[in-house]
């Protein structure tokens, strides 16, 4: 596809982001509950990501730092320690 294709693409993702923003937005004003948008928009996010496979997992920021600071720190308790 030329740059027209690319265009079209992202112009049809702008659709779709605003279309997320508008029932977020609504799901916040009318639900008859109090809302995280936050948590909402994570459980979207990885619910497209798990329509890929089932491996495919969203980290939210730092929360990759942190893991890997627990399985590279800590203390050796093996033979020799």
């Amino acid at each position: 596809p030329g740059a027209a294709g690319a265009g079209g693409t992202a112009s049809v993702l702008r659709e779709k982001v605003a279309l997320f923003d508008i029932v977020l937005s609504e799901i916040e004003r009318g639900y008859v509950d109090p809302v995280d948008p936050g948590a909402l928009f994570a459980t979207g996010v990885n619910a497209m990501l798990h329509s890929l496979d089932p491996y495919t997992e969203f980290e939210p920021v730092g929360k990759a730092e942190t893991v890997m600071r627990k399985a590279t720190g800590g203390a050796y308790g093996g033979v020799g320690a």
